[in-house]
């Protein structure tokens, strides 16, 4: 009888090990939430200022339609699909769309309801020369984006830039 109660003290022991190892791991992996910087405001289109006396007057200047997605609101993901998504963002501005595309792709794993991943994801696959993709992933985007009128725009722009779909 004594014998018994050992092996079960034991396998106890064994099993609250465990998942002190277990917890551990998971306090290693978690990450402070990423801060937003915000987000570019565009302001009224350029407009020719008065001519000074004695010099020609200055045509207006129209700005370029830029795709600019806004950071993604980390507060709304989990922390591993947040990290991946800032990961993404520092590829993209390197440049490297593919591992950018490769980290949404990770955090839409952990997050697939997420409307504004799927709009990174997008912007992407636009900047990397694939519109139909493009096209399709702000069209899922807008599926899942509910009445947020910004994400909804944001879509609209990238689809116009992939061919007015």
């Amino acid at each position: 009888m004594m014998h018994l109660g050992y092996l079960g003290e034991r396998r106890g022991v064994r099993r609250s090990g465990l998942t002190l190892m277990l917890l551990a791991g998971l306090a290693g992996c978690a990450q402070p939430p990423v801060r937003p910087s915000p987000a570019p405001v565009s302001g009224p289109a350029q407009t020719a200022s008065p001519p000074v006396q004695g010099s020609a007057p200055t045509p207006p200047v129209a700005p370029a339609p830029v795709v600019v997605p806004s950071p993604i609101v980390a507060t709304s993901l989990p922390a591993a699909a947040s990290a991946l998504a800032a990961a993404a963002q520092a590829q993209r501005q390197a440049g490297d769309y593919a591992r950018a595309a490769a980290s949404l792709e990770r955090a839409l794993g952990i997050s697939p309801h997420s409307a504004e991943l799927w709009h990174q994801l997008a912007a992407i696959r636009l900047a990397a020369g694939e519109p139909e993709q493009a096209a399709q992933l702000a069209a899922r985007s807008n599926a899942l984006a509910g009445d947020d009128p910004d994400l909804r725009a944001r879509n609209r722009a990238i689809l116009e830039a992939a061919g007015g779909r």
